[in-house]
């Protein structure tokens, strides 16, 4: 699990550095074992076993999947938290010309 907890930080932290790069506002850090990501897993499990064809970017998944209370956390909380599930086999993400989607994962 610490393992886990580790690359999912690395991760974030890689993308808010590529975000940066881009022009774009970075993410901030989201803890990979704090409340708002459990709150997201949840949240992205349950709209996904309503809606199982259901696909959207981070900033979709973040904005219609999870229905935050206000004022919510950051992407990050997010994309930790559909790392985590893509790690578990749950949901997969897939790269479109210049930008990506997520998805429930296809077996």
């Amino acid at each position: 699990m610490k393992n886990l907890i580790f690359v999912l930080f690395v991760i974030t932290s890689l993308y808010s550095s590529w975000a940066s790069a881009k022009g774009r506002a970075p993410l901030s850090l989201c803890s990979p074992t704090s409340e708002a990501v459990e709150f997201a897993v949840a949240s992205i499990r349950n709209f996904l076993m309503e809606r199982p064809a259901a696909s959207d970017t981070l900033d979709g998944v973040h904005s219609w999947w999870i229905n935050w209370a206000e004022p919510a956390p950051t992407k990050s909380c997010t994309l930790v938290a559909l790392k985590r599930l893509e790690s578990e086999g749950v949901v997969e993400e897939v790269f479109l010309e210049a930008s990506s989607v997520w998805r429930r994962a296809r077996n």
